[in-house]
């Protein structure tokens, strides 16, 4: 008893720093991209790039907003972004996935000799969910059968809800499991229709990030 007692206090604590970490890096994202926007507003291209550069290899559930600061800074400064974009490149440690952003981020580059003008600022209003972020979270442990006094395995996972509040596309961003990823995604795309984000009173296509979270011993279903 007083071996099992030990272990569930592991446990909590586990789960309760892992936790504290994710929002620890939250935070740190957040504070370096708007750090970023301010610099890139005050033409402080070379100071901003490093920054929008620790926030997409920190927290790749957050990247969209860095993504769309790297377009600004593209925007307004073409040959900052191509030392930045072959600066990437050349990082052996370079996942598959983000070798083939920065060589998308190239091409574009190149094809217009800087990125077009465009208005590629924030949506004003992020997609929602009907009743709410709980009640999406509610579905989302109905769905895995998670409960509160099980340990948590998480995945995150990146939805684009398109203009009439449809998850069009989704994207595992950070995992705890790859085993669980497919089932991630997949509850994610089959999700009621969202209240889409709004720019200048217009519905737009805009990210939203979901933490599906699976008991440790969920078995994925048959496709």
């Amino acid at each position: 008893m007083k071996y099992q007692f030990f272990a569930l206090i592991f446990c909590l604590c586990t789960v309760f720093f892992a936790e504290a970490d994710v929002n620890k890096g939250t935070s740190e994202v957040e504070a370096w991209n708007a750090s970023a926007l301010t610099l890139i507003n005050s033409e402080r291209y070379a100071d901003a790039a490093p920054l929008l550069i620790k926030s997409l290899a920190l927290d790749r559930g957050l990247s969209n907003q860095a993504r769309d600061l790297l377009v600004q800074l593209g925007t307004k400064n073409a040959e900052a972004m191509q030392q930045l974009i072959e600066q990437q490149l050349n990082d052996k440690q370079l996942t598959k996935k983000d070798e083939l952003y920065w060589n998308e981020m190239l091409e574009l580059l190149h094809s217009n000799d800087e990125f077009p003008d465009e208005d590629h600022s924030l949506p004003e209003t992020s997609p929602e969910y009907p009743d709410g972020h709980e009640a999406l979270l509610s579905i989302i442990y109905k769905q895995t059968g998670w409960r509160e006094e099980m340990p948590p395995v998480k995945v995150h996972v990146d939805c684009l809800i398109d203009v009439e509040g449809h998850v069009a596309d989704a994207q595992v961003t950070r995992t705890q499991n790859e085993y669980l990823n497919d089932a991630a995604t997949q509850l994610c795309m089959k999700l009621d229709t969202f209240t889409p984000a709004l720019h200048h009173g217009k519905p737009v296509k805009a990210w939203y990030q979901i933490i599906v979270v699976f008991p440790q011993n969920y078995q994925p279903k048959d496709k």
